[in-house]
């Protein structure tokens, strides 16, 4: 008897770790993102809010305040962030840029994409200097 207990226990165990490989990727970028993003995927899409502020699922906390969203954003390196931009002119403009990946010029209603390598970005928006945010690629 104890023998085929093991023997389901080591079955049970054996279908566990095979399915290790199935498990979602963690998704540090908010709410209303697809794919696979934040820790453990290679896509992440972070808002520059706009009057609306509604895009992702984020809510803008007042009249005029625009803000990147989630920041700080932790990416796994050599991932594609998609910076979407909702019917207010923002730009990217880096502070911190180990990378040397290129700023965003000022832009509404458009996505853009850039691939981080590792290290810690800083930036803000040139338009509202306010506007700021990270993104750790590891």
């Amino acid at each position: 008897m104890r023998t085929g207990a093991y023997m389901i226990a080591i079955a049970a165990l054996a279908g566990a770790a095979a399915g290790c490989g199935n498990v979602p990727a963690l998704d540090l970028a908010g709410p209303g993102t697809t794919g696979g993003t934040g820790i453990g995927g290679a896509r992440t899409t972070i808002e520059a809010s706009g009057t609306n502020g509604i895009g992702n699922g984020y809510t803008n906390p007042g009249a005029g305040a625009y803000f990147f969203a989630p920041s700080p954003d932790t990416v796994v390196a050599g991932s594609i962030v998609t910076f979407q931009f909702d019917d207010v002119m923002h730009t990217v403009t880096f502070v911190q840029n180990p990378g040397n990946v290129s700023d965003i010029p000022a832009t509404s209603n458009a996505d853009s994409t850039r691939t981080f390598s590792a290290g810690t970005y800083t930036y803000h928006c040139s338009i509202h200097t306010y506007m700021t945010g990270t993104i750790v690629a590891q």
